[in-house]
């Protein structure tokens, strides 16, 4: 498309206006590593369901300050798939109020991946030491449903 075409100083060139009647197709068009070309201001822009349709790929590429810029609808259009994707830096850079704009699933994504974490954090300290002390290695199996059960 014309769109994935562009090079990422053209892009960074469009208005918000441009930027704004982007159709769904036009947007997931966008070369992954032309996102962080975007401003805060065009990121602002972007209208939610635009925010909806990025690929994982490109929600990956956001930079802190471009998260930070989306408005609270925006936020709450965010899929639970892209949810996933976003790191630690991206997360913290998510203010209160686009936090609490996270839907209840995209939430219960984040605790329910922070819990398997920290139950697998907490099997490989033990299991390096058992190696150390014999020689064999251990089979680690966190289950994500049970980690997140055992808050109940």
């Amino acid at each position: 498309t014309q769109v994935q075409a562009m090079l990422a100083s053209q892009l960074a060139a469009m208005t918000t206006v441009q930027l704004g009647i982007l159709a769904s197709e036009q947007i997931r068009a966008i070369e992954t590593a032309d996102i962080s070309s975007l401003a805060t201001s065009q990121m602002a822009a972007l209208s939610s369901y635009q925010v909806g349709t990025f690929s994982t790929d490109q929600v990956n590429q956001l930079t802190t300050t471009q998260l930070g810029a989306l408005t609270t609808l925006s936020i709450a259009n965010v899929t639970s798939t892209q949810v996933a994707v976003l790191t630690t830096a991206q997360i913290n850079s998510l203010g209160t109020a686009q936090i609490r704009a996270l839907t209840t699933d995209n939430m219960n994504d984040i605790a329910t991946d922070m819990m398997g974490g920290l139950y697998a954090f907490a099997a490989i300290g033990p299991a390096i030491y058992q190696r150390d002390r014999t020689g064999r290695g251990q089979h680690i199996d966190v289950s994500l449903m049970e980690s997140v059960l055992s808050l109940l």
